[in-house]
């Protein structure tokens, strides 16, 4: 009897083995479109260049066929594959979120909800299973994550594709992540980011590991028993932590870069369609309006609209992914009257009474970060979309004109308060707490100066992340910046110092604007026009090309400025049409930029019935707009063609209306 029970319970278990091999030979994976936050989610790599690289994600359901080998290795529990004891020494690959795209966790320290996108982040340090939940530790967080939205754990060994860092020949430290290309297992492919200057302790040809980019191993089984034993005794930088100095950077900082140097780094790209080539001055002068740091929003800029050549930075003059969430990038973006309205508006709508306001349930402190804190955590699903905005300020800054003029302090645990004065009896201005009263951990603070204060305890007053009254006793969020005012003081025992600046704020003398020549953005004020990319647009109907040559001239003799028409003949006289080229030359860069004139579809400089016949055949799908003839057919200038221009130019011809260029 007991024989026979024994064969009985080998078959049954044979069974079973065929049942989970069979099911686990397919997995179906349904990436559907859904955004957690009403901020943009868009998914980039970088180039060994810098350049940004968007990842398309088809929108279907697919199914993937596991590898064999798999079999002996996994079991399927509960919709997710585990390791057989939880001990293993390896890292989580990921699956999509059960209703779309990222995919939810828990931090396991603050028990807040977090979220990323699967695609953009291809393993993730595994530290123990509890029950339905794995334990794993990605972009600085230790999160707790279902098992349905895990797809494979890969045991640690030298083939697997897995996250680290290294010195480059160029004495930068870099950070090579892995991520899918595709919706299919096998597209699992590496990129490498720009993370910084390496620090002493790391050497060239030594492969490093970390998933907090802040404490680095050479053994990757000595980190995962650090990480499960909530220690970093392992770490070969144990006393040192690294924090990438731009990315813990205050948005409340300046940088020193002029509107030329901007424009000049987007020029050299070789970008034509960029509508952030002549940016430059709009990132300087809304610095100068709300002190919010430019080359943060530069950086920020450049990787959300793919150097400014995005559907939506081009069509809409959004530039960070305004509210493109998941579902409907195109239709949901913000539209603006211009990239310098979206600039000016980013700065202070989204940045200064937005992520750095203490009451805002997305404050996570003053900085780009990670998803452990800063602006990462809540405004983008890509893990690494901090560190990758602050990559910028290193291709930008290789003469270290910017790098470390701050002093960069960490909260060396849980919540630290903001005095008034370096006093701890006197007002506390706000606390380093998120507004549901949970601590914010790698929380930084730049620091101004060190003061002795009562008693002689030492206190640093630095940078506020808030706006204060004018007698700074209090928070006055929605007040414009102020650097003589908007500062506190933190007690100096309750902060490390990670980055010793230079304590040089002033910005370095700029060479003099008369040597250097004009930018081109003071040759398109002269000529009061309006740039979107490539295109002009604000000329006058009917106005003379030899005007538009003589504005540049007067400005500065030296300019060049070669008017083509839309055949590439050049012309000195005659009028301005849609579809001219404008070429301009100063400071040894040349731009072309093309014309637009509002309701001269045809580009005979003019507004007749002949473009209004254009119009209506192009509404009817009987005839091809491209370019600056598209624009031009936008009367009504809200970013699109559509039956209401062909009201507004039909209005103008009939004198019941105008056309505003």
């Amino acid at each position: 009897m007991k024989i026979w029970g024994r064969k009985r319970l080998r078959t049954c278990l044979s069974m079973l083995l065929a049942v989970v091999c069979f099911l686990t030979s397919f997995l179906f994976v349904n990436i559907d479109s859904n955004a957690q936050d009403e901020e943009d989610h868009s998914f980039y790599v970088l180039d060994e260049g810098g350049n940004p690289i968007k990842i398309e994600i088809p929108e279907e359901s697919v199914v993937k066929k596991f590898r064999n080998s798999m079999v002996s290795l996994f079991s399927l529990e509960d919709g997710g594959i585990s390791p057989r004891s939880g001990d293993e020494i390896g890292v989580l690959r990921f699956v999509h979120s059960n209703s779309g795209k990222t995919i939810d966790y828990t931090e396991v320290d603050t028990g807040r909800a977090g979220y990323f996108y699967g695609y953009s982040a291809g393993d993730a340090a595994y530290i123990r299973t509890e029950g339905d939940y794995y334990i794993c530790k990605l972009s600085g967080v230790v999160m707790k994550v279902h098992k349905s939205h895990v797809n494979r754990f890969s045991e640690y060994n030298e083939s697997e594709k897995i996250s680290y860092y290294w010195v480059a020949d160029n004495g930068y430290l870099m950070h090579s992540y892995t991520y899918y290309y595709s919706n299919d297992e096998t597209s699992l492919s590496m990129m490498s980011t720009r993370v910084g200057h390496k620090p002493t302790y790391l050497e060239k040809d030594v492969k490093y590991y970390s998933y907090d980019g802040h404490y680095f191993y050479t053994d990757f089984a000595k980190m995962i028993q650090d990480y499960r034993g909530n220690t970093y005794q392992n770490a070969i930088n144990v006393d040192t932590p690294y924090y990438n100095y731009y990315q813990y950077l205050s948005f409340h900082t300046t940088a020193p870069f002029t509107a030329e140097q901007y424009d000049g780094y987007i020029a050299q790209q070789n970008k034509p369609t960029s509508v952030m080539l002549t940016t430059g001055s709009a990132f300087v002068a809304t610095q100068k309006q709300y002190t919010v740091n430019s080359l943060l929003l530069y950086g920020i800029a450049i990787n959300e609209s793919a150097w400014g050549t995005s559907n939506i930075a081009i069509t809409k003059n959004n530039l960070f992914g305004w509210n493109a969430v998941d579902s409907s990038p195109g239709e949901s973006a913000n539209y603006f009257k211009s990239v310098e309205q979206c600039i000016n508006e980013f700065a202070y709508q989204i940045v200064h009474i937005g992520y750095l306001d203490g009451m805002d349930r997305r404050y996570r402190g003053p900085h780009v970060g990670d998803k452990h804190s800063g602006m990462n955590v809540k405004y983008a699903s890509d893990p690494y979309w901090g560190e990758k905005a602050a990559a910028r300020g290193y291709y930008l800054d290789t003469e270290k004109i910017d790098y470390g003029r701050y002093t960069i302090g960490i909260a060396r645990s849980g919540m630290i308060r903001f005095y008034k004065e370096a006093d701890t009896s006197s007002t506390c201005i706000y606390t380093s707490d998120a507004r549901d009263g949970t601590y914010i951990y790698d929380f930084p603070v730049t620091i101004l100066e060190t003061v002795t204060g009562s008693g002689g305890n030492q206190f640093y007053k630095v940078i506020s992340d808030m706006s204060l009254t004018n007698d700074r006793n209090q928070k006055d969020l929605e007040a414009i910046y102020d650097t003589s005012r908007d500062y506190v003081y933190v007690k100096a025992s309750d902060v490390q110092i990670v980055f010793d600046g230079s304590g040089n704020i002033t910005p370095p003398s700029q060479p003099d604007t008369g040597e250097q020549g004009k930018t081109h953005a003071q040759v398109l004020a002269a000529l009061n026009v309006v740039h979107s990319g490539n295109q002009l647009t604000g000329f006058a109907v009917g106005g003379d090309v030899s005007t538009i040559i003589s504005k540049v001239k007067a400005l500065d003799s030296g300019i060049g400025v070669v008017v083509k028409q839309a055949n590439g003949t050049q012309v000195t006289t005659g009028i301005i049409a849609t579809g001219m080229t404008i070429s301009i030359t100063t400071n040894g860069t040349t731009i072309d930029y093309s014309v637009v004139i509002r309701g001269d579809v045809n580009g005979d400089g003019k507004q007749s019935a002949l473009d209004y016949v254009i119009l209506r055949n192009y509404l009817d799908n009987k005839y091809t707009l491209n370019g600056a003839y598209l624009t031009s057919a936008d009367s009504n200038r809200d970013g699109k063609v559509s039956a209401l221009d062909y009201v507004v130019l039909r209005n103008y011809l009939d004198r019941k209306g105008t056309i505003v260029q």
